[in-house]
Parts: structure tokens; C-alpha cells; sequence
């Protein structure tokens, strides 16, 4: 509310729908329950992975945008450090889950967003999580580390961790920022 003047959420479970419209957050079940709303950004934040019908659902949003609007995509990284590089069984069986339905890289996320008819304006490498998360996972095979190694948590070495992984191309998650073609 002190960023926007309107924001509006879609939700499918009905109990943190109403919830959510409870708390004075406008929240829909559908799409077309907007109507003939137009929005300056629209964001899937670690929701694009779980659909089924990825394009179509992004040329149905795109109804939605407004010309000049944005729509954000953040997604689990296919090519996360823990999957590729150390090959951890147990951070597989993590994120590679029954909702996950696909896992993406900068490139799957370009395709989907051409294919649905938008113009990819960046993706970008994003690290959510710090090295000493890394450090639970190999030691302990589970999450956590921020907990576990708390005096590991430094914002510089955050900072330059984030700045490596970006330069192998293998953080946690993507960023993808993408506009309608005009």
C-alpha cells in the first residue's frame, strides 16, 4: 500500500484468499475476475514453475499489462550451484519435488516468454540464499545454514558470493523482466 496504489493478489486456496482480503489485500481466484483491469507490473514470484500451461497463462496476463508495463518472472534456477556442480542428492530431492514442475535456465525462460509473445527486456542471476546455507547443505544434507552458521552471515561476503555465482552462471534463482512487444 505505500508502494502502489492498487495491488491485487490471485490466489487459489480459498482460505489464504480470504484471508488475505480479510487483512484489506484484494485477492481473486481467476483471471477474469479483473475484468478489464490494465496493471504497470505484474509479477510471478516462484509461481511459474508450478504451472502447467506456462504460455498460455503468460498470453493471458499479458491482457493485463498495460503497454508500457512489466512483468517480472523469479524462478528456482536449474543451474543452482547445489545441483549442478556438487550433484547433491538430497538438495534434489529438495527442489525437484512433485509441484516444481520444471526448473528453468536463462534460456527455458527466454523461450517461454518469446514463445508467449513477450519481449525479454533482462534475466538476471539472483542468490537468495547465503554461502552458509551451502555449508548446511553439504554438511548436513538439509537447509538452514543461515541458522546454523548465523556468524558466517556477512553482506560482503554475500555480496561477493552472489557476484561468483553470477559468474558461473549457477545461483539459486533467476530474475526474468519482460515486456509486452510493441
Amino acid at each position: 500500500k505505500k508502494i502502489s496504489k492498487r495491488s491485487v493478489g490471485l490466489e487459489l486456496n480459498i482460505k489464504n484468499r480470504e484471508y488475505l482480503n480479510n487483512i484489506g489485500v484484494q485477492c481473486v481466484n481467476t483471471l477474469s475476475e479483473l475484468n478489464d483491469d490494465k496493471f504497470d507490473l505484474i509479477t510471478l514470484n516462484h509461481v511459474f514453475e508450478h504451472l502447467n500451461d506456462p504460455i498460455n497463462i503468460l498470453v493471458e496476463l499479458q491482457k493485463y499489462l498495460k503497454d508500457d508495463g512489466i512483468i517480472i518472472i523469479e524462478v528456482p534456477h536449474a543451474r543452482d550451484l547445489l545441483l549442478e556442480t556438487f550433484n547433491l542428492e538430497s538438495f534434489k530431492n529438495f527442489t525437484l519435488w512433485s509441484e516444481h514442475l520444471i526448473l528453468h535456465t536463462r534460456k527455458s525462460l527466454e523461450t517461454f516468454a518469446t514463445n508467449s509473445g513477450l519481449h525479454v527486456k533482462s534475466i538476471e542471476g539472483f542468490q537468495r540464499y547465503p554461502i552458509s546455507n551451502h555449508f548446511n547443505w553439504l554438511a548436513n544434507g538439509k537447509p538452514g545454514g543461515h541458522e546454523v552458521f548465523s556468524h558466517l552471515n556477512d553482506d560482503g561476503l554475500h555480496n561477493q558470493y552472489t557476484k561468483f555465482l553470477n559468474s558461473i552462471d549457477q545461483t539459486d534463482t533467476l530474475i526474468g523482466y519482460f515486456s509486452k512487444k510493441t
